[in-house]
């Protein structure tokens, strides 16, 4: 389903070309959006992320006993992690005129070695939310960016779509139990570009320090992102870590956050 079309504005990319990160704010694309409250409300209502290894507070089962019988009650576990998502093909053979597409795709994998590989069902985005101005026009430079990045070309074919993986998620974390958004160590994603975090949200937090690797796992730079901040990094020869969160005071801690794929097709 077509959702817009957008141009990209290139005199403003070409300055970011060649760059293997970018440690960015929605200005640092030629941007002057603020990202709307509704849609910062929306993290309130994830659904949880049933791919997270659950927490228990006291094991997971709970012993009842009732008159000299004993049965068992499954616990419900913690929920430190919740997730929607989305898949948009952007249609860039036309330089000038990008095309977005929404499909409907609800099943995530990706190509990588752990256990991401196989497939997730993931409750999807509001369609309301992606199609925001400020998402869409953010969504169209960085997929400009990654094709000038590469040359228009992948390979020796020309390319003609931006294969964009959108993850909305929220990391929970509590007084006795942190959350961790990356518990695969130093990886990469398996695409051709990445936002690795765009916060679009912390309160209540230590923790979520970003960093970004060399091709020999060597340190190139490390940040802890604030609101409204990101990165966009190559991600075929880079890697990256967050490290995980916990409350910086009484109460529960939050870390909101856009992740976003970027796979270059011909």
């Amino acid at each position: 389903m077509l959702l817009n079309k957008l141009r990209p504005n290139w005199m403003h990319i070409h300055s970011l070309k060649d760059k293997p990160f970018i440690h960015f704010n929605l200005q640092s694309f030629g941007l002057n959006h603020v990202i709307p409250y509704d849609f910062v409300k929306s993290y309130n209502y994830l659904p949880p992320d049933q791919y997270v290894k659950k927490v228990y507070k006291e094991g997971k089962r709970t012993v009842i006993k009732n008159d000299g019988e004993i049965s068992y009650k499954e616990n419900e576990g913690i929920v430190t992690r919740s997730r929607r998502y989305c898949n948009l093909k952007i249609d860039v053979s036309d330089n000038y005129l990008y095309r977005i597409n929404y499909t409907k795709n609800n099943i995530f994998k990706q190509n990588v070695d752990d256990s991401r590989s196989v497939e997730r069902e993931f409750e999807l985005m509001d369609i309301y939310h992606i199609n925001q101005a400020w998402l869409t026009e953010f969504l169209t430079q960085i997929s400009a960016l990654s094709v000038l990045n590469h040359n228009y070309y992948k390979g020796h074919k020309k390319i003609k779509e931006v294969d964009i993986h959108l993850h909305q998620v929220r990391q929970t974390t509590y007084p006795t139990i942190d959350s961790h958004n990356s518990p695969e160590g130093i990886h990469r994603d398996g695409s051709d570009y990445i936002v690795s975090a765009f916060i679009i949200n912390r309160n209540n937090i230590l923790g979520g320090e970003s960093t970004i690797y060399d091709q020999n796992k060597e340190v190139s730079y490390k940040t802890k992102l604030s609101h409204g901040e990101g990165i966009y990094q190559e991600d075929i020869k880079q890697w990256h870590y967050v490290s995980p969160i916990e409350c910086e005071q009484k109460g529960l801690g939050f870390r909101d956050i856009l992740g976003i794929d970027l796979i270059l097709n011909h």
